[in-house]
């Protein structure tokens, strides 16, 4: 039920999708493949983002990711588990990172709109200055277990 309300809603926003996962624990993967080039893509996408959401609520399923809850999730978070859950979250956050510091808007909402933090589009955060390029030579050179980070 739930591939099929993804696929509807993808139709219904006429975006492609793939979509893949761990069949033996029912973790699906949905990868969107906007066209970047159509300028209302991004609204398109919203459509999938709300669809998607309503349908999972519906089915009694929660938002989750092989990777934690993230900040496309976050939104939804108290949708699906109620004011308490979110209030127990926010206590732990405090106690562990007043300032704020770690992960801003990653699992607890933020405010900000989920879908404007994407990693493509005009709006996308750029690369540090040399990442693209070593990202390149990674994959060209098959280094996977590099640190993308280091000097």
């Amino acid at each position: 039920q739930y591939l099929d309300a993804v696929d509807a809603a993808c139709r219904a926003a006429r975006i492609e999708a793939v979509m893949f996962g761990h069949a033996g624990d029912g973790h699906v993967h949905v990868n969107l493949l906007p066209n970047l080039r159509e300028s209302d893509w991004l609204e398109r996408v919203r459509q999938i983002y709300e669809a998607v959401a309503s349908a999972l609520l519906t089915l009694g399923g929660t938002p989750s990711g092989e990777h934690g809850a993230g900040r496309l999730r976050a939104p939804l978070i108290e949708r699906f588990l109620g004011p308490e859950a979110i209030n127990g979250f926010r206590a732990i956050k405090a106690a562990f990172d007043p300032t704020g510091r770690f992960n801003p808007g990653v699992i607890l909402d933020d405010g900000r709109d989920p879908l404007s933090r994407l990693k493509v589009g005009a709006d996308a955060a750029t690369l540090p200055e040399g990442m693209a390029e070593a990202l390149v030579a990674i994959e060209r050179e098959g280094r996977w277990g590099e640190s993308r980070w280091g000097p």
